[in-house]
């Protein structure tokens, strides 16, 4: 079976994700190859099904199999340390398909990565702040909104970005002042007035920042800041005059779901530091 495993693995290498029939796929998932198995050949071909216009493969396949490798720890660290290369550079240079489906999916990959050093570090402190600094430039730059539709399936693009920002804000090795650097972009993408969320965008935003909040040296007085740059709106002059605007409703929409969120998270807490930070909150909410 090992063998006729191997044999597989070997064909899945040197084929583009198209080519490759379900059948193999569906032997892969079920067995998850060993490390040694698991060669640049397998991982670049993964790679290219995060480029599929077919959900499937994108999903269930590219992503699934990167996600259970790396958590099962299948992937050899030199394979690792590359495949982290390659994403960073590539979300960093906002590579993009016809379809815009493969930088999300190169950024749920990324999340994957990521937990990898969470979980045991194996990262240099420079990776790590390349790491920061990518995610920061990657969600100041996000511009398309759209989560799931029927035709294409999940894009996802700030969900999945909130998922990085989360796996960092539980690293004991990432700092505060990287903390902040998140924080300050993940709360730029609260309220876009250009799309309401509708898929789940404000939850996993609201868990980022709720761990980020978690940490006691980012204090009361930065995020007041943080809420302050949230508590008018861009669109039209103050929250009152949202109501025969399309902008402003999504912007009222988007902040109050992820204030509801966050105030969800942060009473699950009692830590002392959280308790003004829940107020602050609160006071924002009642504001729309």
């Amino acid at each position: 079976m090992l063998f006729s495993l191997l044999l597989t693995t070997q064909l899945v290498s040197a084929t583009p994700c198209l080519q490759v029939p379900e059948k193999e796929w569906q032997t892969l998932r079920e067995q998850l190859p060993e490390a040694q198995s698991v060669t640049p050949a397998l991982i670049n071909t993964l790679y290219t099904c995060l480029a599929s216009s077919d959900p499937r493969l994108r999903d269930q396949t590219g992503y699934q199999l990167f996600s259970d490798l790396l958590r099962e720890d299948r992937v050899p660290a030199t394979e690792r340390q590359a495949l982290w290369h390659r994403l960073n550079r590539d979300i960093n240079n906002q590579v993009n398909d016809p379809l815009q489906v493969f930088l999300p999916f190169a950024i749920l990959v990324y999340v994957e990565v990521l937990r990898t050093d969470r979980i045991t570090p194996w990262m240099t402190f420079t990776q790590r702040q390349d790491s920061v600094d990518t995610l920061v430039k990657a969600i100041k730059a996000t511009d398309d909104y759209r989560g799931f539709s029927q035709d294409v399936g999940w894009r996802h693009q700030i969900a999945h970005l909130s998922d990085a920002v989360l796996q960092m804000a539980v690293n004991d090795k990432i700092s505060s002042a990287q903390k902040k650097q998140l924080a300050r972009a993940i709360m730029s993408q609260i309220s876009p007035s250009s799309h309401a969320y509708i898929h789940g965008e404000s939850s996993r935003m609201a868990r980022a920042v709720g761990f980020l909040m978690l940490d006691p040296d980012l204090t009361e007085a930065f995020w007041s800041a943080s809420f302050l740059l949230l508590s008018e709106p861009k669109s039209v002059t103050d929250w009152d005059k949202v109501f025969n605007h399309e902008a402003g409703l999504n912007e009222r929409h988007n902040l109050r779901l992820f204030l509801y969120e966050l105030l969800a998270l942060l009473a699950l807490t009692e830590q002392p530091h959280v308790v003004p930070l829940r107020q602050l909150a609160q006071n924002l909410l009642k504001q729309l």
